[in-house]
């Protein structure tokens, strides 16, 4: 079922953000306060989910590529993911629900690629997948309406541990930064994983992907 979902909703994503795209370069007067698309439209009545930390974590070994890699593995109080070894999680910018992954020794720098990872509750079932997406795309729509060059791609997939997976790529913006958001879905939830760079984009969408690929839900551990 997950499968037949992701097929369908692929072409409803790219034909709403096809929509999304004449909207922001049209749209220059709408005086509206920008929104975060990490949160459900006010008529929705959604609210957030603030998840506590849990202190587990530890290296292990990839074994399923050619050369083994070691991650870092974390096992929160919502489910468990991992990052690449050569990345780390932001003690200073971490806590409220949301956990930031940065390259090794950026802590204190005061810009870098970075992954922020939270989960969040809606009235979304699996089945409803493409109804979801499209209130993402009304948000990133809205969100973005000033900025005249982004491009916005979205996909609907899986991720290897057969999740439903939806994903927005954003390029162009007019601070040099890319953005990429991937939603993991489940009934009446998501996590989120975020990612912006700029620095090392192959690094950072791999972190990123290492975390989508690797996560599981607490229900499923």
């Amino acid at each position: 079922m997950k499968k037949l979902i992701s097929i369908a909703i692929i072409s409803g994503i790219i034909l709403s953000m096809a929509g999304c795209s004449l909207a922001i370069l049209s749209d220059e007067n709408d005086d509206r306060e920008e929104t975060s698309i990490r949160e459900d439209s006010k008529e929705s009545g959604e609210t957030t989910e603030e998840i506590e930390e849990t202190s587990s974590n530890f290296k292990t070994e990839n074994s399923d590529q050619a050369t083994q890699t070691e991650e870092i593995y974390f096992e929160k109080d919502f489910g468990s993911f991992s990052i690449p070894e050569d990345w780390e999680e932001s003690v200073n910018h971490s806590g409220n629900g949301k956990f930031f992954y940065i390259p090794e020794g950026n802590d204190d720098k005061e810009w870098t690629d970075n992954i922020s990872v939270r989960t969040g509750t809606n009235r979304y079932t699996i089945e409803e997948a493409k109804d979801f997406a499209n209130a993402i795309t009304a948000q990133l729509n809205e969100q973005f309406q000033n900025e005249p060059n982004v491009t916005i791609y979205g996909s609907g997939t899986s991720t290897e541990k057969d999740y439903l997976l939806i994903s927005f790529d954003l390029t162009g913006l007019t601070n040099g930064t890319s953005i990429a958001f991937y939603y993991i879905l489940a009934d009446n939830k998501y996590c989120e994983v975020y990612l912006t760079y700029k620095d090392d984009p192959e690094a950072a969408k791999n972190a990123a992907l290492t975390i989508v690929n690797s996560f599981i839900w607490e229900e499923d551990l």
